[in-house]
């Protein structure tokens, strides 16, 4: 089949990021510092079909897993991101 085209890919990063706060909330102002720092890993798999030899239709699904900790004492918990994408392409060479 050669209209169809598999293909798969794999991904790793290195996060270190600090998000501040300043929220108006009920009681004065939300002045929380939320930080991250560590590794995430991500995979992705799909198929692209070629209709034409400029127009493809690709889809692709994703999965990364994020890694979370709510407090200082709270345990680690796996907040993973899956989704489902869909591209229609066009060549104009």
């Amino acid at each position: 089949m050669p209209k169809v085209v598999p293909h798969v890919a794999v991904g790793g990063n290195f996060i270190d990021g600090v998000f501040h706060t300043h929220a108006p909330v009920e009681d004065g102002l939300d002045e929380t510092r939320l930080w991250t720092r560590g590794g995430t890993f991500s995979g992705t798999a799909g198929v692209s079909y070629l209709v034409t030899k400029r127009a493809a239709v690709t889809v692709d699904a994703f999965y990364t897993s994020l890694w979370v900790q709510r407090s200082p004492g709270a345990p680690r918990t796996n907040d993973g991101l899956f989704n489902v994408r869909a591209l229609l392409s066009y060549t104009f060479r």
